[in-house]
């Protein structure tokens, strides 16, 4: 029990486990009634809701709901971030394969063990000390904890484009100036595909 539920967690495809001491994991970059925001915008956030959810054919991802707390200018903005730590991504499985589904399998756990650092590094304990991880200790030791995250933006061959975060960084990490923000906003009018945004093929990139 106890490895299985290491290696479900924190366990990597080439034998080794998360260490994300410092803090901080960026993800590779792929090529409601709010605006999206710009690509490349960095946050001050804190994860208000942490649980596992099931898809509809059960299996089970990690949902975070991320409260923004800076700039201003966001605040109580609310970003989703969807994690397949447990089992690979059924829909990157389905659509690229074994191999491309447990290499971003391993991406969303070290984003996960950044996560964790940054919140204290409760749930790598209880996990190297075979607890399982049940919603309570996600809500008790993920919740209420500020970091910086970076917000990238994703425009889909087909659909709308969409935000997904890309980027988990310790709170003391600069967020994103006015100016920054005024700029990417700009670069956002009048162009729905730019050089700068994350051109993928459906998928959010890690």
């Amino acid at each position: 029990m106890s490895d299985n539920w290491l290696n479900n967690i924190l366990g990597l495809s080439d034998g080794t486990t998360v260490k994300a001491a410092d803090g901080e994991y960026e993800s590779p970059k792929g090529s409601v009634g709010f605006s999206l925001f710009p690509d490349g915008t960095s946050v001050k956030a804190a994860i208000d809701e942490a649980k596992w959810s099931k898809d509809t054919n059960g299996r089970e991802r990690l949902s975070l709901r991320w409260a923004v707390i800076a700039p201003e200018e966001y605040a109580n903005r609310k970003v989703f971030q969807t994690l397949w730590i447990k089992g690979v991504d059924p829909y990157e499985l389905e659509k690229n394969g074994e191999d491309k589904a447990i290499a971003k399998r391993d991406r969303q756990r070290m984003m996960f063990g950044a996560i964790d650092t940054n919140a204290g590094g409760k749930l790598t304990e209880l996990i190297t000390n075979s607890v399982e991880i049940k919603d309570e200790h996600l809500m008790t030791h993920l919740t209420n904890k500020p970091m910086v995250i970076r917000i990238d933006k994703m425009v889909p061959k087909t659909g709308d484009p969409r935000n997904y975060v890309a980027k988990v960084s310790p709170k003391n990490a600069a967020v994103s100036t006015p100016e920054e923000i005024a700029k990417g906003k700009a670069e956002d009018v009048g162009a729905s595909k730019k050089a700068s945004n994350r051109i993928v093929d459906d998928e959010i990139p890690f």
